[in-house]
């Protein structure tokens, strides 16, 4: 039976044959006439619950004038099927365009202050904790995020900085006089931390992780810095490090490019890149043709090797098998002797086939069969499969050059 609520001058008011205690009224209709039940309660001492029908979770939600949503707050029930759960969620997309000029507009802002008195505990504007039990599938896009910021950029305009995540300590700030004692001041600190009962599978930990999400774009980037670390030459500051690690390896998987000095004081372990080779047993080369140079014959044993191989094209010789290109240094050591008198011998470099002018060698052998020493450096540059090889001619035709020893080393020159 409807309950008819009559006063003079405001009409008539129908409302439910019974409701929730506690709960707000609402209108029902457009006609100001009618009122009904709602979840949303109000009870005596000033506390308000609101709670959807459809997963059991305490929800408050405020729109703006076009329906979209600037503030919702859920309390949920784990034990729920949610699609989309949210704990606090601020969205403030119903912005279509403010009037005049603005400063700031915060998706959302938190502030705590404490102006007076002694605060013993965290001292915390915003803590965030997620804890999953049972079975938790959380892959991709549905990763289990503590925290996540995003900017979605689609204005015609000019943005001069887009700032995903900002962190700002203000020492002595804020018109406040910094006369008290901080022993550590850290805007951003990541922790992981391995429980001594923590017995699931671990494949990585970052810490922290930067990179770009798409790579799909086609506008044009100037710069793109996966991290950057702005000066820290600090007036006033004993020690200023841009960056400084405690024990651990650190691991670059490209180059590393250095516009100042590198101050080391332990070791520095790069790539290796060389090879040292040696001549097994003697071995003789025949000078068919005058000042026409030959490869050195023989068996070498390259040990250690790195970054070389065995040639292919230019044989026998050494390949180049690494993506940078660089300089080496070559040197050779040889002791060598000749089946004629006075006979001139040289020897030499060759990069793909060619001589290189600047590895030349030589000098006369006076008597036949007896060993001369003869050495020599060259430098040169190497790319990816360039190969070198060992040559050596004299000024007559059909000399036998016989190599009793032969040594040769290529290692990184400016290394």
């Amino acid at each position: 039976m409807p309950v008819n609520i009559n006063e003079v001058g405001t009409g008539d008011v129908n409302g439910p044959g019974s409701s929730t205690d506690n709960a707000l009224v609402r209108w029902d209709g457009a006609t100001g006439r009618y009122i009904q039940d709602s979840n949303g309660l109000l009870n005596d001492t000033g506390e308000a619950t609101f709670q959807t029908t459809t997963d059991s979770q305490s929800a408050f939600t405020i729109k703006n004038a076009n329906g979209n949503n600037i503030f919702v707050l859920e309390t949920l029930n784990f034990d729920q099927a949610v699609t989309t759960p949210n704990v606090l969620k601020i969205e403030p997309n119903g912005f279509n365009g403010i009037p005049g000029s603005t400063s700031f507009i915060r998706g959302m802002r938190y502030r705590a202050e404490l102006n007076s008195g002694t605060q013993s505990n965290a001292f915390r504007g915003f803590d965030t904790l997620l804890r999953a039990g049972g079975t938790l599938n959380a892959t991709g896009d549905n990763s289990f995020r503590a925290s996540n910021a995003g900017i979605a950029w689609n204005s015609t305009g000019t943005c001069e900085s887009m700032i995903g995540m900002q962190n700002f300590l203000a020492c002595g700030g804020g018109g406040g006089v910094d006369t008290g004692t901080i022993t550590e001041a850290i805007a951003n600190k990541a922790l992981i931390g391995f429980n001594t009962n923590n017995s699931g599978a671990f494949t990585d930990g970052y810490c922290f992780w930067a990179g770009p999400n798409r790579v799909d774009a086609t506008h044009t980037i100037t710069n793109f810095y996966g991290l950057y670390i702005d000066d820290c030459d600090i007036t006033g500051v004993t020690n200023a490090f841009a960056i400084k690690t405690g024990t651990g390896l650190v691991d670059f998987g490209d180059d590393v490019d250095v516009d100042g000095d590198v101050d080391v004081t332990g070791h520095v372990t790069g790539k290796k890149v060389g090879v040292y080779a040696y001549l097994n047993t003697p071995a003789s080369t025949t000078i068919t043709v005058a000042a026409t140079y030959y490869p050195i014959n023989g068996t070498f044993t390259n040990a250690p090797i790195e970054g070389f191989s065995a040639a292919t094209v230019v044989t026998p010789g050494i390949k180049y098998d690494e993506a940078l290109t660089q300089y080496f240094e070559i040197d050779w050591h040889a002791s060598v002797y000749c089946d004629h008198n006075t006979t001139t011998v040289h020897f030499g470099i060759k990069k793909n086939g060619t001589l290189l002018p600047g590895s030349v060698m030589g000098s006369m052998c006076k008597n036949a069969s007896q060993v001369y020493a003869i050495s020599g450096t060259t430098v040169v540059e190497l790319a990816t499969d360039d190969e070198i090889q060992l040559v050596v001619t004299s000024d007559g035709s059909g000399d036998v050059i016989t190599m009793e020893h032969y040594t040769t080393t290529i290692t990184e020159f400016f290394d």
